[in-house]
């Protein structure tokens, strides 16, 4: 049964770093990342996500998640995606019939990290995993509050949630950046979340940018230059990136309709994608890895990841923020030939692909004319990056094994390209005038 729940508007006010209550342990997930994780645009791609992991989420994760309006998006794209793509994305609160536990909102006496104060969600925090010692992730989210924090503002968030950590070593604490605003890339807001962005990277911390996917359309086009707000809307709101998507492609095929407050469906579409690929990576998901043994979940919660060596994503370049392996990080072990045999070289391990995107994800041509597509595979260091090309209509538009789409009769094919590793697919919906 879909859980409706009420919105809670946000206020903004300051407070001092207040500590209280001596921690429970709850059980351990998993050891600390050795390298940050990072979950932005780039992490909005569910078809990459492999099923095992979404049910090794299910299984082992027990989510607590505290927001008011702006967060509410995240929860309405996920009960969403459950209509859209079935019950493999089953969430409800206790995790009952096989759905993911996540805790909407179960904190008393704030509201989101900047209401009542900075600070008062640490209290309640803790408050709540005393009395609730399964719960083994937390999430908190912004309002408006991060557009006027100041540097201390931040620095308290940080500062809290480094020491929730150190005394709840079993629980995953998630941070986040705030909502895009109109101020671009410039304003308050974007140097308050690069500072939320940077002490992630440094400390290795797991980052869900709110932001960043805000800045994006699922087309990979970057809008935070372009003064992008909560609503989608950018060059001083004359255009609405989401909506313009929507709208000239398929619903409840594309993309599904679901509550978003302040935004647009697409908005919360994609937060409800990388929550997915946020969960599966807490469940052990390391994109870009060797595909290895199936995860066996644990009804105790004490699963690890399949590798503790830096992670491997390798993301699109992104003008709010960079991600980059751990520099400190050192392979788990080393191979030494033996005295008397000849030293032979290691084989190079195999990179598999997970994703791969194009250019354009919908595109109009004249009859008679040419466009190439580009086909970007990721990571971009897979071992085998070939792909093959195939028009759904070869009469109306033709492609060749380079990508070049030509018009040859008017109407609408769909152009797909497809790894040869991993069978990997991206599709581009070409109009032919």
């Amino acid at each position: 049964m879909r859980i409706f729940l009420a919105t809670i508007f946000c206020i903004v006010s300051i407070g001092s770093v207040s500590f209280s209550g001596l921690p429970s342990q709850p059980s351990a997930l998993a050891a600390a990342p050795s390298s940050a994780i990072i979950l932005n645009h780039d992490s909005t791609h569910l078809a990459d996500i492999p099923s095992q992991y979404i049910t090794a989420a299910k299984q082992q994760l027990h989510i607590a998640y505290g927001h008011t309006s702006h967060g509410s998006q995240l929860v309405d794209g996920l009960y969403g995606l459950v209509g859209f793509k079935g019950a493999l994305y089953s969430i409800n609160s206790g995790g009952s019939g096989g759905a993911l536990d996540l805790r909407d909102t179960p904190f008393s006496g704030a509201q989101d990290l900047g209401n009542p104060d900075f600070t008062f969600w640490a209290t309640a925090t803790r408050t709540y995993l005393n009395a609730n010692t399964q719960i083994n992730v937390v999430m908190w989210s912004w309002c408006g509050q991060v557009s006027s924090a100041s540097e201390a503002n931040i620095t308290t968030y940080l500062t809290l949630m480094s020491s929730l950590e150190a005394d709840y070593p079993a629980v995953k604490f998630v941070y986040f950046t705030g909502h895009t605003d109109g101020t671009g890339l410039t304003g308050n807001l974007n140097i308050r979340n690069n500072q939320i962005r940077q002490y992630c990277k440094t400390n290795n911390k797991i980052l869900y940018d709110f932001a960043d996917i805000e800045s994006y359309d699922p087309d990979g086009v970057f809008y935070g230059d372009k003064n992008v707000d909560d609503a989608c809307n950018y060059l001083s709101g004359t255009k609405n990136w989401a909506i313009d998507w929507q709208n000239t492609h398929v619903k409840g095929v594309d993309w599904y309709e679901c509550s978003s407050a302040h935004s647009q469906p697409l908005n919360a579409n994609q937060k409800a994608y990388a929550a997915w690929a946020l969960f599966a990576r807490l469940a052990g998901w390391n994109p870009g890895a060797i595909a290895s043994a199936t995860p066996t979940p644990s009804s105790t919660n004490t699963a690890a990841p399949t590798s503790t060596a830096a992670q491997t994503w390798v993301p699109t370049a992104t003008p709010l923020v960079s991600q980059t392996a751990n520099p400190t990080a050192t392979p788990t072990a080393t191979a030494t030939a033996k005295p008397t045999l000849k030293p032979t070289a290691s084989p190079k391990p195999v990179i598999r692909v997970f994703s791969v995107k194009l250019s354009k994800k919908t595109l109009t041509i004249y009859k008679g004319k040419s466009y190439k597509l580009i086909a970007t595979v990721a990571p971009l260091n897979a071992t085998n990056k070939k792909v093959s090309w195939k028009s759904s209509s070869a009469k109306i538009a033709g492609v060749s094994s380079t990508g070049v789409v030509k018009g040859l009769k008017k109407g609408v094919a769909y152009v797909t390209v497809t790894t040869f590793d991993g069978k990997k697919t991206a599709k581009c919906r070409v109009t032919v005038k």
